[in-house]
């Protein structure tokens, strides 16, 4: 099995471990204090749409040079990055916004948790899983990043009410 699509399986794995319970309704303690929870969420965060932005630049800048070999080597750089960094963000996110949520009555009692779960999760599947096999139409990647900067838009929304 090649290793990239180990450390996927692992990932989702990791998160799934951690979601089903949330979504079941059962509290999950935190490991640390709210705090590192916080600031491993805002890593998460950072890792996750940093990498798009650069990504979406990159990318723009290889297309832009029409050469072969140099687009051809900005997409396998991208899906290495996105299994790496995508992907970690992705679980940091999830699992520290899953725990931070439990003393705010948990997924069910803040609708905007939820939402933004089921559209952070609608965005990342198909980005980890074929959006670069799409990458050559241009359609999938402006339609994941635009779902995760509403996904996000969701969260700066809830937080400055």
């Amino acid at each position: 099995m090649p290793r990239p699509f180990l450390y996927q399986i692992i990932v989702y794995s990791l998160a799934s471990a951690i979601l089903i319970p949330a979504f079941l309704g059962i509290t999950i303690p935190m490991v640390f204090s709210h705090q590192v929870h916080k600031a491993l969420h805002l890593l998460g965060v950072i890792l996750f749409l940093g990498h798009n932005t650069v990504s979406l630049f990159w990318g723009g800048q290889a297309n832009r040079s029409k050469d072969p070999a140099l687009i051809r080597f900005s997409i396998k750089t991208f899906t290495w990055a996105d299994l790496y960094f995508t992907a970690g963000g992705l679980f940091l996110i999830l699992a520290n916004g899953v725990l931070l949520a439990a003393p705010l009555g948990g997924l069910y009692e803040q609708p905007w948790i939820l939402s933004t779960l089921i559209v952070l999760g609608l965005s990342s599947v198909p980005l980890l899983v074929s959006c670069h096999r799409k990458s050559a139409s241009g359609s999938w990647p402006a339609v994941s990043t635009m779902t995760k900067l509403y996904s996000r838009e969701l969260s700066i929304v809830r937080c400055s009410i």
